[in-house]
């Protein structure tokens, strides 16, 4: 019903479902299946929506995946985004960013090349650019808050705690306990270690239980 209803010369679309790309008017090779899949897109090209209101604000975005029930769906002229899974960068406005998984990215507005993959994963990122994070980190939780930081990097296991922060310094945080071999990248320098008893370094081969800090400081040695 309505589909494609006010297209003029847009060439080489395909719609299906009920309101998809019903305003269209000279946009071109996209794709919509799914009841109100890019329903605002008027002159866009080259993107791709599938499930309910994939995409659906979008006019003038390019070049955008979006899989899932309300995936990408508050995009309006953001480009380059891929969102696969339900409601993944639901609210987003920002250009070239990624997210894989049950509602990662939800959170986040004008943010730009984000990755995240994981369920939830940087869902409580708003305005950060630049954040890479795998698991299910959602950006505010074991003590990190990343809300609206840039360049993170970010390694967390399935119920989202971080086991690895890298900041935009390049500085590297370990979380928990650190087997004490082959930790140190070349030309890296330990700036603290933090442990509840305060315990020294261990030897190769040993560990370190608490927090690990690795900078990528030149040596003075």
């Amino acid at each position: 019903i309505n589909v494609l209803k006010e297209n003029t010369t847009g060439q080489n679309n395909s719609a299906s479902g009920s309101q998809s790309m019903v305003a269209n008017t000279t946009g071109r090779y996209n794709s919509a299946f799914g009841a109100q899949t890019l329903v605002a897109n008027t002159t866009a090209d080259s993107n791709s929506a599938f499930g309910y209101q994939a995409l659906k604000a979008n006019t003038t975005g390019t070049e955008n995946s979006a899989v899932g029930r309300e995936a990408l769906l508050f995009n309006l002229t953001g480009s380059g985004n891929v969102a696969q899974g339900f409601r993944s960068l639901r609210s987003s406005a920002g250009s070239n960013n990624t997210a894989t998984g049950h509602q990662s990215g939800y959170s986040l507005t004008t943010g730009a090349l984000n990755t995240f993959s994981g369920k939830s994963s940087g869902y409580f990122i708003t305005t950060g650019n630049k954040n890479s994070i795998l698991g299910s980190f959602d950006g505010n939780e074991g003590g990190l808050d990343i809300r609206t930081s840039s360049n993170n990097i970010v390694l967390s296991d399935g119920d989202g705690n971080p086991r690895l922060h890298i900041n935009s310094s390049g500085a590297a945080t370990f979380a928990s306990t650190v087997d004490g071999v082959d930790i140190a990248a070349r030309d890296a320098v330990l700036t603290s270690t933090t442990t509840t008893a305060g315990a020294a370094l261990p030897k190769a081969g040993g560990t370190l239980t608490g927090s690990l800090t690795i900078s990528d400081a030149q040596s003075s040695s």
